[in-house]
Order: C-alpha cells, then sequence, then structure tokens
C-alpha cells in the first residue's frame, strides 16, 4: 500500500497527461485552492465561492479524481475503502469545516503542466473556526465557533462519528476527517450565547454531516439513525 505522500511530482504529471483523468469542473475547483493561502480551501467555501449544490458535489470531485489518479498510477492507498481522497490532496482537523489541502507535489504537477493561474480568487466564507455565536455579514452572515468547545467535545465522544460509528468501514483514516456538528444551528440564535460543548456538538464522519445538512434545519441525530442501515 501507498502512503500519498511520497507519489513524485512526475507520477502525477503522467496521470494529469492521460486522458480523462481531469473531469468538468475539476480545474475550477482546483485553481480556486490553487489560490488560497496554503492551497487549502474547505468543501463548504468552496461549494459556496463556485455556486455549487452543497459540499457533497465537492467531496465527489475530490474523490472521484483521487481515485482516477491512484487508478491510473496503479497503486493501492492506504485505506481501500476512501483513501483515494487523499491521493492529490491531505487535510487537517483544525477547523469546523474540515481543510482540504493540495498536496504540495500535486501543485508542483499542476504548475508544470500549466494546469493553474495565480490570480486573485477569494473564498465567499471565513476560513477557520473562531469565537462563539457572533453574528456579523461579510458575504452571508458568519458565525464564530469555538475551538475549545470543539475540543471539550472530542475529549468527551472521542473522535467517533455518533451517526453511523463505522470504524470498521473507514479505519484509522476516520479519526483524521472527524467533523463537529452544532446541534441546534447556531445561524437560528442570531446573538451571542454560551455552548455546552457535550449537549450542544458531537462528532459526525464528513458523510453523516453532509446528510444533517441536507435540508434547514439540520436532520436532528435521530433523524440521521433512521436514514442509516
Amino acid at each position: 500500500m501507498i502512503d500519498p505522500s511520497i507519489i513524485t511530482t512526475s507520477q502525477y504529471v503522467k496521470a494529469l497527461k492521460a486522458d480523462r483523468i481531469l473531469r468538468e469542473g475539476d480545474l475550477e475547483i482546483l485553481n480556486l485552492m490553487y489560490n488560497q493561502p496554503n492551497h487549502e480551501a474547505s468543501a463548504t467555501e468552496i461549494a459556496c465561492t463556485l455556486g455549487l449544490p452543497n459540499v457533497i458535489v465537492v467531496n465527489r470531485i475530490f474523490g472521484g479524481l483521487g481515485k482516477r489518479i491512484k487508478n491510473h498510477l496503479n497503486v493501492r492507498s492506504l485505506d481501500d475503502f476512501y483513501g483515494w481522497y487523499f491521493i492529490a490532496f491531505e487535510g487537517s482537523d483544525d477547523q469546523q469545516f474540515f481543510p482540504w489541502r493540495l498536496r504540495p507535489n500535486f501543485v508542483r504537477a499542476l504548475e508544470r503542466l500549466n494546469l493553474v493561474t495565480r490570480g486573485e480568487m477569494a473564498l465567499k466564507t471565513p476560513v477557520g473556526e473562531m469565537y462563539e455565536g457572533v453574528r456579523r455579514r461579510v458575504i452571508s452572515n458568519q458565525f464564530e465557533r469555538n475551538l475549545k468547545a470543539r475540543e471539550k467535545c472530542l475529549e468527551y465522544y472521542g473522535k467517533k462519528c455518533q451517526g453511523c460509528n463505522d470504524e470498521k468501514r473507514y479505519g484509522k483514516i476516520l479519526l483524521s476527517v472527524i467533523q463537529v456538528h452544532h446541534t441546534y444551528p447556531i445561524s437560528m440564535i442570531g446573538k451571542k450565547y454560551k455552548i455546552d460543548p457535550i449537549k450542544d456538538l458531537i462528532p459526525l464522519c464528513p458523510n453523516c454531516h453532509a446528510i444533517v445538512h441536507t435540508q434547514s434545519p439540520p436532520l436532528s441525530l435521530k433523524e440521521l439513525r433512521k436514514l442509516l442501515p
């Protein structure tokens, strides 16, 4: 099995030059990420900026591109289920909205093939977690989140999805992508308030987190679990 961090620039170049690796919409997202600090943006920010329906569409594009590169290079990722997401991208668990980042050698390959162009490409949502519940106007209403509350939530529940709890399927990769969901959207409160990290926050995997936000207000944990097999 291959660690995506050791895929070379030349290997990425070889894959990107092949037929049917890059699909419609791929380069638009890649250019947007390329022009962000650290070549980093969350699926939420990308969807909002490019006018895509939801984060599921963005994550599907990430996964599809990674899987095509993985198959072309004939490598096996660290995780057999969803490891292809991390073939061209990496991420961190620092923020409320899981930030994706272009891998350094993948960036070099894009530059070598002139597939990306430097320019001003601002995101429409803020990067990172801040303080709790203060409404502001930037492009849309934005709400600050308390990082300490998030940490306490994960300390209490552990990095286990409270929806599917599907550790066997995702394996260790789940630990690196777990997200924290606010059970009662602070966008509906519109005022400063004190977060209870146990009652107000729950850990969810990216799939479950995306599903609960397919409607407004979001699905409850009970409603989410009813959808699961």
